[in-house]
């Protein structure tokens, strides 16, 4: 498994795979995805706007464009419980 919450689509997508998922676009059923990393800013009841900031990847379908959003630090932490 990548580390610093770089992960490729195929580890994105195996880590979904081991959690009993398919990684398909719920509009099209396509299975052809491009990937995308983003860094959210978020924030807790405690801080401000921008105070914290979400590793994201966002995989967009090749065929309909349809864009599935993960937790990069979450979905690398369950990828490494298995």
């Amino acid at each position: 498994m990548a580390t610093g919450l770089h992960m490729t689509l195929e580890e994105v997508r195996k880590a979904v795979q081991t959690r009993g998922g398919n990684l398909a676009c719920p509009i099209c059923a396509s299975e052809e995805f491009v990937m995308e990393e983003a860094t959210v800013l978020g924030a807790g009841k405690q801080e401000a706007y921008g105070g914290h900031r979400l590793k994201r990847a966002q995989l967009i379908c090749e065929n309909c464009a349809f864009v599935i959003n993960f937790d990069l630090a979450r979905l690398e932490r369950l990828a490494e419980r298995r």
